[in-house]
């Protein structure tokens, strides 16, 4: 097992709203550990989220990126049929991935959050209180990410792990919106 500690900052740099040329801004804190025998991530991490933008934020977009690879019926797994790639088609559940056990918190108050129903990659979490715009929210979550055999960027082949998107991470909010 290996424990692992990542700081992230993501500064996204867009014409968001009328505060054009200000960045939207992410700061992670991801604790977690790989255990190469189960083929699992688990851990928590925080981020907090700089509303740069001139609109109120009631709800924010997170992708869930691991979901891609956890059924047949995602748009991952429809793209490489018509790629003509068949693989993940014919995978076994136990080849398959996904990221699970989240509850989404903010001041140690739980947070509303639901899958798309058309894109498991893709969760709304709804905040408790509106952000409005210069407004900063921290918001944590446990995981578990499930890797899976190796299909594309993320999955694990033998001893090797290649792992990209991996955790829960905000969509990008600029001047069209989501």
């Amino acid at each position: 097992m290996y424990k692992l500690l990542f700081l992230l900052s993501t500064v996204l740099y867009l014409n968001v709203g009328k505060a054009q040329n200000n960045p939207q801004n992410v700061d992670f804190l991801i604790e977690c550990s790989l255990d190469d025998n189960s083929k699992t991530v688990t851990g928590t991490t925080k981020f907090t989220y700089s509303n740069k933008s001139t609109d109120t934020l009631k709800y924010l977009f997170i992708h869930l990126w691991p979901n891609a690879y956890s059924s047949k019926n995602t748009a991952f797994a429809k793209q490489q049929l018509k790629l003509g790639k068949k693989e993940f088609q014919l995978a076994s559940e136990d080849e398959m991935g996904a990221i699970n056990k989240l509850k989404f918190s903010s001041d140690g108050q739980t947070l509303n959050w639901s899958i798309d129903d058309n894109n498991p990659d893709i969760a709304t979490i709804i905040l408790n209180t509106p952000l409005l715009p210069n407004q900063t929210i921290d918001i944590s979550t446990p995981f578990s990410l499930k890797v899976p055999k190796l299909f594309s960027r993320m999955g694990h082949a033998n001893e090797d792990f290649y792992i990209t998107q991996w955790y829960p991470k905000p969509a990008v909010y600029d001047q069209k919106g989501w």
